[in-house]
């Protein structure tokens, strides 16, 4: 038996990130989440921590959230399996 987000696309949202803030936080701003991350940007520990705060942040499993655009970049783009943008 399939599960429901089985064959189904994922959905993308943009997102733009703030680094090495004081605090991490996340929020909407229209169509963009904007993401204030602690890390540095070294050896992809942004991008590890970004993606496990849009995990947490969405409520879905960290293993459906992977970085599609944007690996070098403040504004990125995220793919989430089972997630309607």
């Amino acid at each position: 038996m399939k599960s429901s987000a089985e064959g189904r696309k994922p959905g993308r949202i943009a997102v733009h990130v703030h680094l090495r803030s004081a605090q991490r936080r996340l929020e909407w701003q229209g169509e963009v989440l904007h993401a204030w991350l602690n890390s540095p940007p070294v050896e992809g520990a942004a991008n590890a921590e970004l993606l496990e705060a849009v995990a947490h942040f969405l409520s879905v499993r960290l293993s459906a959230v992977r970085l599609a655009g944007g690996v070098r970049s403040r504004d990125k783009v995220i793919e989430i399996e089972g997630y309607r943008a």
